[in-house]
């Protein structure tokens, strides 16, 4: 008799060794030489304030413009690594999975997205000494033109920075600690260590931001950073790739430019509203933790959805088809 067809069809969905991503050296060669180049490059900052400067550029889109240098040309570097190599390698560093998923990057973005603006507005409406209209709408507002360049300033930008965040601080960790045969861990307790790490490398670099150094109490700011790292790093591990934490990592730092942010936020910007408080509270780690956990619902839903249109369209639901011989 020959093996139930729905067993070959699950075994086909695992990517083989043959189509693992570089060995643990070469990825650890391109961290290493990515991170030496985000560190470099951040020594030209202080050049290219002054240069913005004399040229009579807007303080917020100089500070933006000269924050977000080192990582577009780190990111630069990320394209230039990614097209020396094959293409099957490539998508191994970013999903287990047979296919990059763009729906679920988009979908955790959007998701995230609604949830903080919802939540936001619900606070300003309970509370509505907790945050102003600044954007177009404040009398210290800068003019339109001003707010619409570093708005197309940032949606260019910050996604390669958010990127260059995730490649040095998520995906090349995890990969260089799960090589060949390029599978995550799927068990619980490699999943939490391996957040627990992520958490760790998230922390340690935003030490410095003005949200941590300008607190009069740091460690909501810092709790904050961890759970960013521990728990975006879980639900891509859930879901064997990368495309959910892409999407959160720059849909949280386009809502800092465009939705609402903070007086001492370290991306300067024009949004809509300005908290009236410092980032040093509670009420960003909760809302964080609730719009993570609404995330990791819809995409658990789109899954099982996905998941069942799958074994319908393949006929699984069925009876197991096997030879009619003994």
């Amino acid at each position: 008799m020959d093996e139930p067809t729905h067993r070959k069809k699950h075994q086909d969905k695992t990517p083989s060794r043959s189509s693992g991503g570089p060995g643990r050296g070469a990825i650890a060669v391109a961290w290493i030489g990515l991170l030496v180049l985000l560190i470099v490059s951040s020594l030209l900052v202080p050049d290219i304030t002054r240069l913005m400067n004399r040229l009579g550029v807007n303080w917020k889109i100089t500070s933006l413009a000269a924050i977000l240098f080192p990582y577009v040309v780190t990111g630069l570097g990320s394209i230039a690594y990614g097209s020396v190599l094959p293409r099957h390698q490539l998508l191994r560093l970013f999903t287990d999975n047979r296919t990059w998923d763009r729906g679920l990057l988009r979908l955790s973005a959007a998701v995230y997205t609604a949830f903080l603006c919802l939540t936001t507005l619900l606070h300003w409406a309970f509370m509505p000494g907790s945050y102003r209209l600044l954007a177009f709408f404040s009398p210290d507002s800068p003019s339109p033109d001003i707010i619409l360049i570093m708005w197309g300033l940032a949606l260019v930008l910050i996604p390669m920075q958010t990127s260059v965040e995730e490649i040095l601080f998520r995906l090349m960790p995890a990969r260089f600690f799960y090589p060949l045969p390029w599978h995550l861990p799927g068990y619980p307790k490699g999943r939490i260590g391996l957040s627990l790490f992520s958490a760790l490398l998230f922390v340690l670099p935003h030490l410095a931001n003005p949200e941590v150094t300008g607190a009069s109490n740091a460690a909501p700011v810092i709790f904050f950073y961890a759970l960013f790292g521990f728990g975006v790093m879980y639900l891509s591990l859930v879901h064997k790739g990368f495309e959910i934490a892409l999407g959160i990592h720059a849909a949280n730092n386009l809502m800092a430019v465009f939705i609402v942010s903070y007086p001492d936020s370290a991306l300067p910007a024009y949004p809509l509203l300005m908290a009236q408080g410092k980032a040093d509270s509670w009420w960003g780690v909760i809302q964080l933790a609730l719009s993570l956990i609404t995330v990791a619902v819809v995409s658990h839903l789109r899954r099982r959805k996905t998941s069942s249109a799958v074994l319908s369209a393949s006929g699984f639901s069925d009876s197991v088809v096997s030879d009619s011989s003994p």
